[in-house]
């Protein structure tokens, strides 16, 4: 096997390789530079399920109210709507019809038996960093005591749920394959593509760099809050993502059944990514970049002499 090292003096020192951190299937499949153009949402929506059955889940009930059972615990199932507040993260969820004025950041809930009660969300994980937080664009849900539970004067009204989250302000690898993207696929997978996003703190960087991904977890076109100011209508929504830690995902935390294994794969089916293993690369290169900065290694001549 090759091995290059990087030297210290080198003026283009860069963060330590993702592939310490990451599969390198992972960190090369989200090197991929590509953009593929996806479905317009419309005013009508496509008339699909809003929830497509994966295999395992071909007996259970289709309806609305699955999807607050799989993606939350406890709260009130009668009013259908639910929140799950971790020190990481709250997301909150509704099987009830809802509206979305995306101008001003408001989740109108029509319920029947509660007076107005307003949960503000944060839609991004790491709550409990307060700095953060200060970036994050809050999302107003506001259950609403009306008469009927349908929502009126839509602008669009379309026929499957919707997820909202912030798509954060940060450009490094790590904590958007961490914070964002990992989230995202436990939070979206068992839609079958059968959803909206609705991002907030929008950055077109972030729409095209991980098109692929977006694409394949939603049939639809990302509804950009910042350029898009109408109102949305739909059956049902999650304001926020799931998130099992960093790097993270366990197949006993809800919503359940998704494995690590299962994000590889979808990563390689998404880039179409043909090799499976390093090992299957005549003659791979090991590559260790050397940081001055933050983060540097202590023993890296010692790392060099082991990978030799």
């Amino acid at each position: 096997m090759e091995m290059e090292r990087v030297s210290r003096s080198t003026p283009f020192i860069t963060i330590t390789c993702c592939c310490l951190l990451l599969n390198p299937l992972t960190y090369a499949a989200f090197l991929a530079v590509y953009k593929t153009p996806s479905q317009q949402w419309t005013g009508t929506g496509t008339g699909t399920p809003w929830f497509s059955k994966s295999p395992e889940n071909r007996g259970q009930d289709d309806s609305l109210k699955f999807l607050l059972e799989r993606l939350v615990t406890g709260g009130d199932r009668a009013s259908g709507f639910a929140c799950d507040v971790a020190p990481h993260l709250v997301v909150c969820v509704s099987n009830q019809q809802v509206k979305i004025e995306t101008m001003n950041l408001k989740v109108h809930v029509p319920i029947s038996s509660y007076n107005q009660t307003e949960t503000m969300v944060q839609p991004y994980a790491r709550q409990e960093d307060k700095a953060l937080m200060k970036w994050i664009t809050p999302v107003h849900v506001l259950l609403q005591k009306m008469k009927t539970t349908t929502p009126v004067n839509c602008n669009y009204t379309h026929n499957v749920p919707i997820i909202v989250f912030s798509s954060g302000l940060n450009v490094n690898l790590f904590h958007e394959i961490s914070e964002i993207v990992i989230p995202l696929f436990i939070t979206a997978r068992h839609f079958g593509s059968s959803v909206h996003l609705m991002v907030t703190d929008y950055q077109p960087w972030f729409a095209q760099k991980y098109s692929r991904i977006l694409t394949r977890l939603s049939r639809y076109q990302v509804i950009d809050t910042t350029s898009n100011a109408s109102d949305h209508c739909f059956p049902g929504a999650v304001v926020g993502l799931k998130y099992h830690g960093n790097l993270s995902l366990n197949p006993d935390s809800i919503p359940g059944g998704h494995t690590m294994l299962e994000f590889k794969e979808f990563l390689r089916e998404t880039y179409s990514l043909k090799i499976k293993n390093a090992k299957e690369i005549d003659k791979p290169t090991l590559l260790l970049v050397s940081r001055k900065k933050s983060r540097p290694f202590e023993n890296e001549d010692e790392m060099v002499g082991m990978m030799e």
